[in-house]
């Protein structure tokens, strides 16, 4: 039932209810793993449009309003999961490190708690072990354009005014040959970087695909790679057949 070009996102809050705000977001079939740090609360609902988790972790003591108010998906867990030392107990675990510090994280308590509540929430749902998920990003909201909830409707990134897909940016831009492109193409829209560097390297990767050998050539290649990652779901999700095990040999 999961759209397998649109990551599927489970997300935790972290933080008090006015401001100073920690959000970690977790793709459970991809093992995509994402936190971050905001400062207000019209930010923080800027980044769950642009995230749009299908379940939303809270901390039961506080009521977020504005942000929880009839929202579907939403799951209510004890504060002692925010505990700030259990939850980096647990995400060094996860991570097999003595330290935060390689996923630029070490300092952000907020963040921290929020990845720890998710991961205990989610290992308690799943009642197994998850060593797909092994890292964690820390993003940073200077880092793109900001557009806030409003902005991001209006502009009809993924869905348009009626909710629908049609005529979308991402319907006339995506024509990518895996799922996994589908994803990385709608992150890359709805997170629109300001990096020139690192949007120089993209001009000069697609400028590269248009040869049309080359393309050819990569086609090829993903075609493969999105069989391999479909198999990849079904077996972090626990319903691999042994036909798609013996696939991997």
């Amino acid at each position: 039932l999961l759209q397998e070009r649109r990551d599927n996102y489970i997300a935790a809050i972290a933080g008090d209810e006015l401001s100073n705000f920690g959000l970690a977001f977790l793709d459970l079939s991809s093992g995509r793993f994402g936190v971050l740090e905001i400062d207000t609360k019209e930010s923080l609902i800027s980044e769950l449009e642009r995230i749009s988790p299908a379940e939303l972790v809270v901390n039961e003591e506080n009521s977020l309003p504005g942000l929880t108010d009839d929202r579907r998906g939403l799951t209510r867990i004890p504060p002692w999961h925010y505990d700030l030392e259990t939850c980096q107990r647990l995400l060094l675990e996860q991570f097999g490190t003595h330290d935060l510090a390689g996923f630029g994280c070490e300092n952000l308590t907020q963040a921290i708690r929020a990845a720890g509540a998710l991961l205990h929430y989610v290992g308690e749902t799943q009642r197994a072990a998850l060593p797909h998920i092994r890292s964690l990003r820390t993003e940073n909201r200077d880092d793109s354009v900001i557009l806030d909830a409003a902005s991001r409707r209006n502009l009809e990134l993924e869905y348009n005014l009626r909710g629908g897909t049609d005529n979308t940016l991402v319907s006339v831009l995506d024509t990518t040959s895996t799922a996994m492109g589908g994803r990385l193409l709608r992150r890359w829209v709805n997170r629109p970087l300001r990096d020139h560097n690192t949007l120089r390297l993209r001009f000069d990767a697609v400028n590269a695909l248009l040869d049309p050998d080359l393309n050819e050539s990569i086609q090829c290649h993903l075609r493969q790679v999105g069989d391999i990652e479909r198999i990849i779901t079904r077996i972090a999700l626990r319903y691999a057949r042994p036909r798609d095990l013996a696939m991997l040999q």
